[in-house]
């Protein structure tokens, strides 16, 4: 089992690490709960510890896809046309089906 980072170090990591962090505290996490359960293990915190971990690392990459999200999101809001620029070829060819007064 590797030394655990800090949440610091953590929110300085790519999301491509993020996730190959996860997958080996996952693979970490499922040995040391089979481990605990057949008591091959004693100590039982370390389980804990991991899991408190594993849950960290999900955490911080969540937090980490939703500002990437965001992001996108607000740069699609400034590239976007309003909706009276915009005009289309069946706009063009459609006659007006209001009622003149």
């Amino acid at each position: 089992m590797s030394k655990h980072s800090s949440p610091a170090e953590l929110r300085k990591m790519s999301v491509k690490d993020l996730r190959i962090e996860i997958r080996d505290c996952s693979l970490a996490t499922s040995k040391l709960r089979l481990s605990v359960r057949t008591q091959k293990e004693k100590n039982s915190a370390k389980y804990i510890r991991e899991k408190k971990y594993y849950a960290q690392l999900k955490t911080i990459l969540c937090e980490k896809e939703r500002e990437e999200l965001q992001l996108k999101t607000t740069e699609s809001k400034l590239k976007r046309p309003k909706k009276s620029e915009v005009t289309t070829e069946d706009d063009k060819k459609k006659p007006s089906t209001r009622k003149k007064s």
